[in-house]
């Protein structure tokens, strides 16, 4: 109810409510805008992928293992970049067969005469 979300909103930390609002005005923008839910998660993970550090540049010798050989530091950014790219990528695929299992359920009710909202 209301209340229960009140109540846990009024435990949380206000750094993750102001989240929780921006999250709120980007979702009604977008809506407002006909972008769906898959194109919103694509757009971001796109942006978020490219705001990742490059390889090597300023990023080398930053961090905690800055005591590591030059060689050491550049396969841990590769392997940070790369699970990144990895998770990314499985996101992806996910959206991807929700979208097409979303599809094919509303196109087989469709078919059979029962009422499809579409959002």
């Amino acid at each position: 109810s209301f209340g229960d979300i009140t109540q846990l909103l009024s435990t949380a930390p206000r750094d993750v409510v102001e989240l929780l609002r921006i999250a709120a005005v980007v979702r009604n923008v977008t809506a407002s805008l006909g972008c769906s839910l898959a194109d919103r998660l694509r757009i971001n993970g796109t942006w978020a992928f490219r705001g990742l550090p490059g390889y090597g540049g300023a990023w080398a010798g930053v961090g905690p293992d800055s005591s590591l050989s030059e060689a050491d530091k550049k396969f841990a950014q590769m392997g940070y970049r790369l699970n990144i790219q990895a998770r990314l990528l499985v996101i992806r695929g996910y959206l991807v067969a929700n979208a097409v299992l979303n599809r094919t359920l509303l196109a087989t009710l469709h078919v059979f005469g029962q009422p499809v909202v579409l959002y």
